[in-house]
């Protein structure tokens, strides 16, 4: 479920130097050069990334593949969540839009779980990596592969993370402007879709003595009402609201930054349609739900981070925060089983496409959901001879908590999913039999560094970790990587790396009974080049292959323990275009091709698409009457892939079909006036060809369907 949706354009004006009156009438002085956000030669290309390395580095210079989605893009596509934002990604996939998921805002990478979505190293709380509004973030960095050796192996509740990579993300901070920017918009979806947003960003800065050092503060706000098509006039629409303050002070040696957000959502539950045999199964719009099927999320986040630089040499860092969630939910879906199982996952899903009957499963929950982090880091800068060095010591302390009641159960009767109506409303029973609490503790060291020698860039590092959990158990880890790098005349860079992580199967049952104390690995290799053709634009080719062991499976006819004997490959090809074409052709291209094989059981099929695209292309009109209009076309891909239970497949014929969507953009300037200098409309439509296609998927029966044709109006002001 998404919470938000329709347009916003928040442009943010990066100031670098700036001119101002000061004392004496008539007298000018040169400000000194502050920057607080960096500018790119191109809206989509990031001058640097952080997340591979730890430092600031070069996009085409990293030694791992880092794919960078900016905020220009973001705005470009008019993602509205964290959730939409990640579909441009075409090595990330999610199992499925919805709070009611062990994997809610969770995401895959390069056919593995990745890690929680972290903000400098705070992993967000249970389903705000999915909600987060897109309004806040300034940019996404998705790291690919194993980066133990960085942020560290993590240990949870869902299973080994971390093994396909990581998502780090980047909040919008205050700018050096006073700016206020606003949009509103509407959008109507065929089959009676109706959403609205409202978006406020405003942004102030103040000059210390001689300016000396700057304060600044940004506050983003968001309203969003919603009416999703698959309702159809059965329950109430859904509203979602955010306020998110952020402040920042900073001179020539020292910045501090303090960002915070706050998010509301009352909504309608919806856990998707079955998509059985390779075709949809039921109405496209069904909604399984009752008036009472609601979602309530809270979120928060707020995180404090200071940088000193203390000489020449040494920089140091440090920081701490907590995110929280309290999700609350009531739904009603298709169950992805028998009661009880007593006919197989095969055999049920074939009755459904014989009878068009299924049984239902009812779930609800009330938990909360909070994550701690703090860290600190020293970075030193020193050469030798003609190579430079760039260590990097930290010692960090994450916690993971999760507390409240759920409950899931089954129906035993069989109920008509063409004409669906809930069964009936299961009273809660907040008794010891739905109470959980799960924790979690990790405290590591890191050690690394980056060495330039000439064109040549060479990474070396590794983590130790200690994992804590709950039922007093204790488990150690060491997670190492190399890298290289070597750029040629600043046009083609060729890099490669290993990288390994290892974290404890905490929180899975043993055949007798106890938490497991074993670990899990995953090791990748990779090789790339990245090629400059001309301009800002950047083309970047990797293959790749990561192998997984010792992962939790479940032991033969048991549904409740484990042992580790999982063992799985996952190879690939990934190919990103970013960049202009020309000054004013701006491009972004994502192509991943991957394959999957479950070693141990000795099957290899598509779990995820096989061929996965996703591109962007704006063009904005230079001179004539038409000057500074935006002309945008989108294009989406995803290939067939089959259905699973549980990470297995269920039949040769039992598959997620493939999809073609298109969407196009035109945004136009308007006329300056006293009040409003700078504004613009923007109109849009969405799925063109109005095609019927599974966004995202957590069983076979509950497949989330994307949205019919859309139509968007936007309006957009600065001043």
């Amino acid at each position: 479920m998404s919470c938000a949706f329709v347009p916003r354009k928040i442009g943010v004006i990066c100031v670098i130097g700036v001119w101002v009156a000061h004392g004496e009438e008539g007298a000018v002085h040169e400000m000194p050069e502050v920057v607080v956000e960096e500018t790119a030669v191109s809206s989509y290309v990031p001058q640097t990334v952080v997340g591979a390395t730890g430092t600031a580095l070069p996009t085409s210079l990293s030694p791992q593949t880092v794919n960078v989605l900016t905020k220009d893009l973001i705005e470009a596509v008019q993602a509205d969540n964290l959730d939409e934002v990640m579909v441009y990604d075409t090595s990330v996939s999610t199992g499925g839009a919805s709070l009611y998921s062990r994997t809610s805002g969770k995401y895959s990478i390069r056919g593995y779980s990745g890690s929680d979505v972290s903000l400098q190293g705070l992993p967000l709380a249970d389903g705000m990596g999915m909600m987060l509004d897109a309004a806040l973030i300034d940019q996404v960095e998705v790291v690919r592969g194993p980066i133990g050796s960085l942020q560290g192996g993590q240990t949870s509740t869902l299973g080994p993370y971390g093994a396909g990579g990581a998502i780090l993300l980047k909040l919008k901070q205050p700018t050096l402007e006073d700016l206020t920017e606003t949009s509103l918009g509407v959008r109507l979806t065929e089959s009676g879709g109706q959403r609205y947003r409202l978006t406020l960003d405003h942004n102030t800065v103040a000059w210390g003595e001689e300016g000396s050092f700057d304060f600044g503060s940004r506050t983003i706000v968001t309203g969003e009402y919603d009416r999703p098509f698959w309702l159809n006039g059965h329950s109430k629409g859904g509203q979602c609201y955010t306020i998110a303050p952020s402040f920042m002070w900073r001179d020539s040696k020292s910045r501090i930054a303090l960002n915070m957000a706050f998010q509301y959502q009352d909504a309608p539950s919806y856990q998707g349609v079955p998509v059985l045999g390779g075709q949809f199964v039921g109405p496209y719009g069904i909604w399984l739900g009752s008036p009472n099927s609601r979602n309530e999320y809270k979120g928060a986040l707020i995180q404090l981070n200071g940088e000193w630089e203390l000489d020449s040499t040494w920089t140091v860092r440090a920081g701490a925060g907590t995110s929280f969630s309290d999700v609350d939910y009531n739904l009603w879906a298709l169950s992805s089983g028998a009661p009880s199982r007593t006919i197989s996952t095969l055999d049920y899903y074939n009755s459904i496409i014989a009878t068009g009957k299924g049984y239902y499963e009812y779930a609800w929950a009330d938990t909360v959901s909070v994550n701690w982090n703090a860290y600190g880091q020293a970075l030193a800068k020193v050469k030798t001879g003609s190579v430079d060095h760039e260590v990097l010591i930290g010692l960090d302390y994450t916690a993971r908590h999760k507390r409240g009641h759920s409950s899931f159960a089954t129906t035993d009767q069989l109920f008509d999913i063409w004409t669906p109506e809930a069964p009936w409303a299961t009273e809660r029973d907040y008794g010891i039999d739905t109470k959980q609490s799960q924790t979690v503790h990790r405290t590591g060291v890191t050690l690394q560094e980056l060495a330039s020698w000439e064109q040549w860039k060479f990474l070396a590092g590794f983590r130790m970790d200690g994992h804590f959990s709950a039922e007093g158990n204790a488990a150690f880890s060491v997670s190492p990587r190399v890298g290289f790098s070597r750029s040629f005349e600043d046009r083609v860079v060729v890099f490669g790396n290993f990288s390994r992580t290892e974290s404890p199967n905490f929180n899975y049952l043993d055949a007798n009974d106890e938490e497991m104390t074993s670990s899990w690995n995953a090791n990748q290799v990779e090789g790339g080049v990245r090629v400059n053709p001309w301009g800002s634009l950047w083309l970047s080719a990797s293959a790749f292959m990561i192998e997984q062991n010792h992962s939790p499976e479940l032991l033969p006819n048991d549904r409740t323990h484990y042992y580790d004997n999982g063992k799985s490959r996952s190879k690939g090809i990934e190919l990103t275009l970013n960049g202009n074409i020309t000054p004013a052709w701006s491009s972004y291209l994502s192509y991943t091709f991957l394959e999957y094989k479950d070693i141990d059981a000795g099957q290899s099929f598509d779990r995820y698409p096989p061929h996965a695209l996703a591109l962007w292309q704006q063009y904005k009109i230079q001179g004539g009457w038409l000057s500074g209009t935006k002309l945008g076309v989108g294009y989406r891909f995803r290939a067939s892939s089959l259905a699973t239970i549980r990470g297995n497949k269920i039949a040769d014929n039992y598959t997620i079909p493939s999809y073609h969507v298109f969407d196009c953009a035109v945004e136009v300037p308007l006329s300056a006036n006293d009040y409003i200098p700078e504004s613009s409309i923007r109109f849009a439509v969405y799925n063109i060809f109005n095609e019927r296609y599974v966004a995202s998927s957590r069983h076979a029966v509950q497949c989330f369907a994307g949205e019919p044709r859309t139509f968007e109006i936007c309006w957009k002001s600065k001043f």
